[in-house]
């Protein structure tokens, strides 16, 4: 039996039956969806496929016991703002056919004039991840990559930790039409991930300010196939979105990163690229890709988390304080990280850094284990934060800052330009003439060898 019209089901965890054909989806074999299906809690089956026709809006977290297919024709989504993502866990084989989709386009923050709750302005997330009010005028969304801000109009900052997609994207700010709602987000764990189709979280467009590109995180054994994977900002006039994050972690991977999209939108007003981060899990660091896909903007347009430059008032074992400082605090109750996870070296002249897991808004502290502070720093010494990268690639017209220095293979191309280890903020609306040469990487040295980029 098929379910032929439109199916909502808020059943337990085991004892469903998403396809109607009387088995239990814990013992079907097979559970078949050939039409438009919805789940709101927790839900597990034995194996999925996903038809022709067949659409699957996943509002709870899914588990597969063996294996999952999305043929051509097929989708699976999440609906719009739900605000947890798309979640589906598959412990055999996740394969994505040619024609098949997980499509999660414009399923993000809403766009001004679109249901947003601030009205003209689209949704964004604020420091905390509380979600406040974004882009305006007629501006594009940000998410890994700034919005596109005619006449100096504003966007919202860019959020969110390129290792770990985990928000949706915003969305734009309203106008002559209406503002486009951002991508939505994706999350994927699999033991075999085969992507002959395509994973999409692109912003959407509605006339006015485009919405942000989404997020996608996949975390697999192996990744193969020819597919496509895309969190691009949406295309728009005047304004586009900017692009959103990636993140693939893999122990094996034949899928070509080429094939992995986070642009920002155009074409009158360009936004910025996205991050793309790759983790080959036996590794001790990532490769971080950006590519604005031969869209240049007129500024630095994608601006990497940071703990920036400063100098220390006073000096512990494993507490930093800066009073002249203002770091972006962690919020365990909305999940903001603020510098949790990036490295803090605590005089530049020396080479030790330490991980940071916490801080407040003028101090930081580090992990113990990585040592004490004062054996290779005093109070008043120059600290800086530290991104450690196997390969960044920069690539395609975009244009890219951070306060803190890079340690690994950097690859800057003649179109694009890195600004590292620098500090200045970049203003939001800096769009108005060129900052940096194209092939330029302000604050260090470009070659295939590592290097820290300093000052």
């Amino acid at each position: 039996m098929v379910i032929s019209t439109l199916a909502v089901f808020s059943l337990p965890c085991f004892g469903g039956d998403l396809d109607g054909d009387g088995i239990d989806d814990a013992v079907d074999p097979e559970t078949l969806i050939e039409s438009l299906v919805t789940v709101t809690v927790p839900t597990t089956v034995v194996n999925l496929r996903i038809a022709s026709g067949g659409v699957l809006t996943a509002d709870a977290p899914l588990t597969v016991m063996e294996g999952a297919t999305i043929e051509a024709g097929g989708s699976l989504t999440h609906s719009v703002r739900f605000l947890d993502g798309l979640s589906i866990e598959v412990t055999g084989t996740f394969e994505i056919q040619p024609g098949g989709f997980v499509n999660v386009d414009g399923k993000g923050l809403r766009g001004g004039g679109n249901g947003s709750l601030f009205d003209p302005a689209g949704e964004t997330y604020d420091a905390t991840d509380e979600i406040v009010a974004g882009a305006g005028g007629s501006t594009g969304a940000s998410y890994g990559g700034y919005g596109a801000t005619p006449a100096g109009l504003p966007t919202n900052s860019v959020y969110g930790v390129l290792e770990d997609p985990r928000h949706l994207g915003s969305g734009g700010g309203t106008g002559a039409g209406g503002g486009g709602n951002g991508g939505g987000l994706i999350q994927i764990t699999a033991t075999n991930l085969f992507l002959d189709g395509t994973l999409r979280a692109n912003g959407a467009a509605m006339g006015a300010g485009a919405g942000s590109g989404g997020g996608i995180r996949l975390e697999v054994s192996a990744l193969s196939g020819s597919g496509a994977i895309e969190a691009r900002g949406g295309d728009d006039h005047p304004s586009a979105g900017g692009g959103g994050r990636v993140a693939i972690y893999y122990d094996s991977t034949t899928f070509p990163d080429t094939n992995i999209e986070v642009r920002g939108g155009g074409p009158t007003f360009i936004a910025g690229a996205g991050t793309i981060y790759l983790k080959d899990n036996a590794a001790a660091s990532g490769d971080l890709v950006i590519d604005n896909a031969g869209l240049p903007t007129s500024g630095f347009s994608t601006r990497l988390r940071g703990v920036g430059p400063g100098i220390s008032t006073s000096l512990e074992p494993w507490v930093l304080t800066d009073l002249a400082a203002a770091f972006l605090v962690p919020d365990p109750i909305t999940g903001a990280i603020g510098l949790v996870g990036l490295q803090l070296n605590p005089d530049e002249v020396q080479p030790q850094t330490f991980t940071i897991i916490d801080n407040t808004v003028d101090t930081i502290t580090i992990d113990p284990g990585d040592g004490d502070l004062t054996t290779v720093s005093t109070t008043g010494d120059a600290y800086i934060g530290v991104y450690f990268l196997d390969n960044l690639f920069i690539r395609n017209g975009a244009r890219v800052s951070t306060p803190d220095n890079i340690i690994g293979n950097i690859d800057v191309d003649g179109t694009s330009v890195l600004e590292a280890g620098v500090g200045t903020p970049i203003p939001l609306q800096d769009w108005g003439g060129l900052l940096g040469t194209p092939g330029d990487s302000r604050g260090q040295r470009v070659t295939s060898q590592p290097v820290m980029c300093r000052n």
